[in-house]
């Protein structure tokens, strides 16, 4: 990643940063592709065991601020059609997209009235990702909690109330016997295969 014009490597397995040099804003992914792929030619060809992260914003975010930028531009194409605004932005700064207002202005009322389409369209995919997100995060946080407790005490108490009710042996001896059966299967799967 860079780093106050630094191309930095992030292991967590060594004691620091490594800086592999200097780099721009613009220079800097071939740089750390080439130390990436430089890392991967030290090993055998067959070699496929390599993680890389990737970090990026947060989706959610990236999508509320594309519908903030779409929604000043519908608000804009609204006015200049003379129809009432969508959403009610108050003193909106409209610099962010002034390239882009000054291209939809140049076209025809007809024009302007698909990009208000396609502009609805965007923005329901927006809402959609984030929804998505929202929903992939919940379960992270599930998935996290079950990954942290502690299922020891659980797993006792259920051997000891089977062992008491009389149901762990008789359980043990099934679980021995199909055990038993899927290798007979499985050999006798073998012989048919030879």
């Amino acid at each position: 990643m860079p780093f106050r014009g630094q191309l930095y490597e992030l292991d967590g397995l060594q004691k620091g940063p490594i800086c592999y040099g200097e780099c721009t804003e613009d220079n800097w992914l071939s740089l750390a592709r080439e130390q990436i792929q430089q890392r991967i030619m030290r090993y055998e060809a067959t070699e496929i065991r390599f993680n890389l992260l990737a970090l990026i914003g947060d989706k959610r975010e990236q999508a509320e601020a594309e519908i903030q930028r779409l929604r000043l531009v519908r608000n804009a194409i609204e006015n200049v059609l003379g129809a009432p605004p969508t959403d009610n932005l108050g003193e909106a700064d409209f610099s962010s997209v002034q390239d882009e207002l000054e291209r939809l202005m140049t076209q025809s009322p007809e024009e302007q009235v698909l990009a208000l389409g396609d502009i609805a369209e965007r923005i329901g995919a927006c809402e959609a990702r984030i929804a998505q997100e929202q929903d992939r995060q919940a379960r992270w946080k599930t998935e996290n909690e079950r990954r942290r407790h502690n299922y020891v005490p659980l797993l006792f108490e259920l051997l000891q109330q089977l062992a008491k009710n009389n149901m762990l042996k008789p359980m043990f001896d099934e679980a021995v016997e199909a055990k038993k059966k899927k290798h007979e299967e499985k050999k006798a799967n073998k012989a048919k295969k030879a």
